[in-house]
């Protein structure tokens, strides 16, 4: 697709967003403690060994840190710092992996918190989610130890931050207890259907019986929904008969809010938990597997390998929500009996849950993960992996994230021995989405690397896939803009991929796998997609993913051959034209442009839209063009930005928009301010500046000077949340309705 999107939890780094993150964590360290000392000193301990299977041990439920308090961590400046864990409060020295519930609370404005094994690099991965200021959010997390026994998180908005711990798992090549029995997710209590909700402060006992979790088992895993809220407060889940800890599961923010969290609950000698309401609620109790018990037989199914946190499954990169009844799958090893992750969902139209189960079941009626409109939330799964994972969108359309944090393994992992120390890369393959025939293929996939392909060699079949170019390669059809797909497959299969011979599943794998492989022959950025590139080397066009655009018209090609495309929205007098990406790794205009497209129009207005200037940097996720020079400067001395400055005196805007992260601000130059004012004025955001001195040849000036146009400079801020996206979208409705 030519159009990707941007939202949280995936956020970019780069030299301007480091000056930020100062600003940012300066603001943090007041709310977070980050100046107070640890409370609590970390044994020396070896770092986590990524790929190495382990076993679970119960722990607490116990506060591991709390930057309300000062206790527990030790600052590692801008928004981050270091939980120790090994050797802390029942948390055995030699752990290799925790499992967490960490708790945001007292925000200041929307965005993330990510938890990832210390010493390691921050992975673009988030552990929770909050949508403003004024939230409280938990969720679960079962995160790798990394250096000296220890977590390191970040909280990417001013925020307390809470980290409790409910297990661990320590080096196991088999064991007797602590290996994890899966079962289908099964309801143990539902206080909707046969009693009131809770009252605060009230405990419900839930018997486990119906999973058939026995009476010595260590812990369930138990995902606890809250239905109908009573008001702000915490819920939390223990063994029957055991004190009530101070850890909280889930909390809520008001009263009739549904939300979810999983969560693994140590048992006190009998299949029993206890849940506690503080504010209460209604109760939801579904039990997804449990922990063997000592006197259980020795084996090695069941347990544990951690991995760095790898993302398989982002429909974002598609233009619109999953839909309704949509499923997306990802594929995992054989060896994986159970994988272990954070799904979120963003960006919903309207309030609906996901359900995680094993591929090969075509659907549960157990939720997952609970969400209601534009809302970003996230809750830790537990899934058997038959066939794969699917992931079901259930009432109302959305996106879906999914990162693996670890994999239960089913028996002996024969990958373990072979390469030790390996993180998984490569072991999970792309996930894969169920899409309509009128679907660009591929489209919602984890990019592919040529690391995993074997170079110029089909996966399918072993043999070649295909020439130096496919000159004469006759696929007999053309491009159908409404259902592309046909004929791409028979492009392929004109060169020997078979991807017809497969159906259903098999067929979007073999599609995706030959998409992949053609892009590695044909020297093409193996990115797994089948974008424009694809389609021109096999000689047929898609007409897709133009987003309902009355037009689309090539403008030029960048350094590397990409194509620049512009789309155009109605026909009338009133001409705007709108840049979606200008630096390579700043996308999250992308989204409000997504947005705004979709939205309607006034009838008076031509609405010409960009999406990237810089399909390089995009492609290649860097700042710059591909030579090195900034897409923002010396303009128009690049041929992308040539090339943009020709298009505009063809159409002759009277307003153009360029999108920028992630200072937060808006500005405007060119004949006028009053277009950057009304702009400004929707999203209150920073201060209405001037967008900058043009003798530094800024992309937008010579654009204003041939056409006498205005321009708006939008610099979006860091973390890019559904209401944030609204909002811009919005701004730009209003530009468009100026007279």
């Amino acid at each position: 697709m030519d159009v990707h999107g941007l939202v949280l939890p995936r956020a970019r780094a780069h030299r301007r967003r480091a000056v930020r993150g100062a600003a940012v964590g300066a603001l943090g360290a007041l709310l977070l403690g980050v100046l107070a000392p640890v409370r609590a000193a970390a044994p020396a301990v070896a770092a986590t060994a990524l790929g190495a299977t382990s076993a679970y041990r119960p722990v607490g439920p116990a506060r591991l840190a709390d930057t309300r308090t000062g206790e527990g961590y030790t600052a590692l400046g801008a928004g981050a710092f270091r939980v120790a864990a090994a050797g802390r409060l029942g948390v055995p020295t030699d752990a290799v992996a925790v499992v967490l519930t960490v708790t945001v609370t007292d925000t200041r404005a929307g965005g993330y918190v990510s938890v990832w094994p210390a010493g390691r690099p921050r992975p673009t991965v988030s552990t929770v989610n909050a949508d403003g200021p004024g939230q409280t959010v938990a969720n679960g997390a079962t995160v790798p130890l990394g250096d000296d026994g220890a977590v390191d998180v970040f909280a990417s908005m001013p925020a307390a931050v809470v980290v409790d711990v409910v297990g661990a798992f320590v080096p196991a090549t088999h064991a007797t207890g602590g290996r994890f029995v899966p079962v289908a997710p099964t309801r143990a209590a539902d206080t909707r259907t046969w009693r009131g909700p809770l009252g605060p402060g009230e405990r419900l006992t839930v018997p486990l019986a119906a999973a058939a979790v026995p009476d010595d088992a260590l812990a369930a895993v138990v995902n606890l929904t809250v239905d109908q809220s009573a008001g702000a407060g915490y819920w939390t889940a223990f063994g029957a008969g055991a004190p009530v800890p101070l850890a909280s599961v889930l909390n809520t923010d008001a009263a009739g809010q549904t939300r979810a969290g999983l969560t693994v609950v140590p048992l006190a000698g009998r299949a029993a938990i206890e849940v506690l309401a503080q504010t209460g609620g209604h109760a939801v109790v579904d039990v997804v597997g449990w922990f063997t018990g000592d006197a259980a037989p020795d084996g090695a199914s069941g347990l544990f390998v951690p991995i760095a946190p790898r993302r398989v499954i982002d429909t974002r990169d598609d233009a619109a929500p999953l839909a309704a009844g949509g499923r997306v799958r990802a594929h995992v090893p054989g060896c994986v009996l159970a994988a272990v992750g954070n799904l979120t969902t963003t960006d919903a139209v309207a309030a609906g849950y996901l359900a995680a189960h094993p591929a090969a079941v075509e659907g549960v009626a157990v939720s997952s993960l609970n969400y209601g409109t534009d809302q970003t939330i996230a809750n830790q799964v537990m899934v058997v992996a038959d066939a794969g994972i699917a992931v079901d969108v259930a009432v109302a359309p959305t996106q879906v994230v999914l990162d693996l944090t670890g994999y239960f393994v089913n028996g002996p992992d024969p990958q373990a021995d072979a390469d030790p120390g390996a993180d998984a890369v490569g072991r999970f393959a792309p996930s894969v989405a169920e899409v309509t025939e009128g679907s660009v293929p591929a489209d919602v996939i984890v990019p592919t690397s040529s690391a995993t392909l074997s170079a110029r060699t089909n996966p399918i079949n072993g043999r070649r896939s295909g020439v130096a170019r496919p000159l004469g390669v006759d696929p007999g059809c053309t491009i159908d803009p409404s259902s592309p797909r046909p004929c791409l497959v028979a492009a392929l299969d004109a060169l020997g991929l078979n991807v017809a011979a497969g159906s259903g599943f098999d067929r979007e794998r073999r599609l995706h796998q030959a998409v992949a492989v053609v892009q590695l022959d044909a020297g093409l950025p193996v990115t797994g997609m089948a974008d424009r590139a694809l389609y021109e080397y096999l000689g047929v066009w898609p007409g897709s993913s133009s987003l309902g655009a009355d037009e689309v018209r090539v403008i030029g090609t960048s350094q590397q051959g990409r194509t620049l495309t512009a789309r155009r929205y109605g026909s009338g007098p009133k001409v705007t034209l709108v840049v979606g990406v200008t630096h390579g790794d700043e996308e999250a205009g992308l989204r409000v442009l997504l947005r705004a497209v979709r939205a309607a129009r006034p009838a008076d207005v031509t609405l010409w839209v960009v999406p990237a200037v810089n399909p390089d940097g995009l492609a290649l996720d860097q700042r710059y063009l591909a030579n090195g020079a900034d897409p923002n400067r010396a303009a128009p001395s690049q041929r992308e930005q040539a090339a943009l400055a020709a298009f505009a005196r063809s159409i002759r805007p009277r307003t153009a928009v360029y999108y920028h992260q992630n200072y937060g601000w808006v500005g405007g130059s060119g004949a006028s301010q009053d277009a950057a004012r009304t702009y400004h004025d929707v999203v209150k955001l920073g201060t209405l500046n001037r967008s900058g001195d043009c003798a530094n040849g800024f992309l937008w000036c010579p654009i204003d000077a041939d056409n006498g146009s205005s321009s708006i400079l939008v610099e979006l801020e860091d973390v890019v949340t559904p209401a944030v996206v609204h909002a811009h979208a919005r701004a730009l409705h209003a530009v468009l309705t100026l007279p």
